[in-house]
């Protein structure tokens, strides 16, 4: 609105002609305030295009959830904490990384079924184990290699049980895993760990397959199995006769 008000009185100024000494000061300053307002506007507009989920979800929940969680590489925290991923979860100032999955979660529409909008990745943790969907890692004791998609716990202190961070697998092997994960040093990272590295003790298995809330290409409940779709489908034709 500014910048149109600044055009609009420097083509007015133009209009006149010849100019004048004083119209050539006004016109000016008119354009070096445009320019400023300009250059400032279009600052913050660049700051969050940066860091938008500009992915469009599909039928596959376990790829958009990668996808999503890849266009949130480099997001930084604010100086006072502040992220967005905390915010939308009513703290803005909290310890992120497990509100970040959560937040990828629920950007890729998956249910709550399926990766619980937990903030806390003991909470996290224990919701997995209640689900029978939990395993432990290698350094554990366990035989498991990670897939993507699957959730993994570090415990950084010293309880080798209870985690203390969380992050979401983008791709793995019986060598490394390649790992998507917020607040790693206040950012959104994506980082590499040895499959049987010390500070990984789990992994959660998210049930991605029957784990959508609505697909972007209907107007059905993916969880109610793709029956109901040729039901609503149908219906649908049948009501056109």
């Amino acid at each position: 609105l500014l910048q149109s008000h600044l055009v609009t009185l420097i083509a007015k100024d133009m209009a006149f002609q010849p100019f004048s000494m004083k119209s050539k000061r006004k016109l000016k300053i008119l354009s070096l305030l445009l320019a400023l307002c300009m250059a400032v506007c279009s600052l913050p507009i660049t700051a969050l295009a940066a860091h938008e989920n500009t992915h469009k979800n599909t039928d596959d929940a376990l790829s958009d959830i990668l996808k999503i969680a890849a266009t949130q590489i480099g997001y930084t925290e604010e100086e006072n904490g502040y992220t967005k991923y905390g915010a939308a979860f009513g703290d803005g100032t909290m310890e992120w990384c497990c509100a970040f999955v959560s937040w990828c979660a629920l950007e890729a529409e998956i249910s709550v079924n399926a990766i619980p909008q937990k903030t806390g990745c003991t909470d996290m943790q224990n919701a997995f184990i209640s689900k029978k969907l939990y395993v432990s890692s290698i350094s554990q004791g366990s035989t498991y290699i990670p897939q993507a998609g699957d959730l993994v716990f570090f415990a950084h202190s010293s309880s080798k049980d209870a985690p203390d961070h969380i992050g979401i697998v983008e791709k793995a092997d019986n060598e490394k895993i390649t790992v998507i994960e917020g607040n790693y040093s206040n950012k959104v990272a994506r980082t590499t760990y040895k499959t049987d590295s010390k500070k990984i003790v789990g992994f959660a298995t998210p049930d991605y397959l029957n784990g959508r809330t609505t697909y972007k290409t209907g107007t059905y409940q993916t969880n109610v199995y793709m029956n109901f779709r040729s039901s609503l489908l149908f219906y649908y034709f049948l009501s056109k006769k």
